[in-house]
């Protein structure tokens, strides 16, 4: 019989509060963060940032160390979409 991990929205909303302050203040506004736990027991969060979702496994973080590499996943996936909205169309295709 396996073991199947309890969900805790305690749990997930604390790491996705955590998220949050560990990005760049100026960056929060533009962030939507939603935290939620796999059957491996694993969180998973996935954010909104304008009109794209990037999401990020815990894979082999603890709980208090997943939350400022998914924060500097998503800055940086943040930055990057800024600096390609702001190369002209012409400009990418060469």
């Amino acid at each position: 019989m396996t073991h199947k991990p309890v969900r805790s929205p305690e749990r997930e909303q604390r790491t996705a509060i955590l998220i949050l302050n560990e990005l760049p203040r100026a960056l929060r506004n533009q962030v939507v963060v939603v935290v939620s736990t796999m059957a491996c027991g694993d969180l998973y969060a996935t954010a909104k940032i304008g009109s794209r979702f990037l999401c990020m496994p815990q894979s082999n973080f603890s709980d208090t160390a997943f939350p400022r590499y998914a924060a500097g996943v998503f800055a940086t996936a943040l930055f990057a979409s800024d600096v390609a909205a702001s190369i002209p169309p012409k400009a990418r295709n060469t």
